[in-house]
């Protein structure tokens, strides 16, 4: 039977290990918290280091960290890397913080009337 393939989505490395540090875990927490995140730390570390994992498991972690899945994914710096002037570039790329993109975002958007 084997290894069966699933969807994922990109991870962003980076901006994933600055919210570890910025809500003072790690991946190893993570890996300790498998009653909300249902994976173990070598699960989150071999998905973090190929780049991509899947949605859920996605969505777990931003919902244990308080910040949106996008954000984690990247999704920001790939809007920002498309904004052609040197100076908006620089300007959208530095206002990218966690605190802005809370999970609550996502509750918000899948819930609107």
């Amino acid at each position: 039977m084997g290894n069966k393939s699933t969807a994922t989505v990109p991870v962003n490395k980076k901006r994933f290990m600055e919210v570890l540090k910025l809500r003072k875990c790690s991946i190893r927490k993570l890996g300790d918290a498998y009653d909300e995140i249902e994976r173990t730390e070598k699960t989150i570390r071999r998905y973090l280091d190929k780049g991509e994992m899947p949605p859920d498991l996605l969505d777990k972690i931003a919902k244990f960290l308080n910040v949106h899945p996008d954000y984690l994914s990247g999704v920001y710096d790939a809007k920002a890397d498309r904004i052609e002037d040197a100076y908006l570039h620089s300007l959208f790329h530095s206002s990218i913080n966690p605190e802005k993109y809370p999970y609550l975002l996502k509750a918000r958007r899948f819930y609107t009337f």
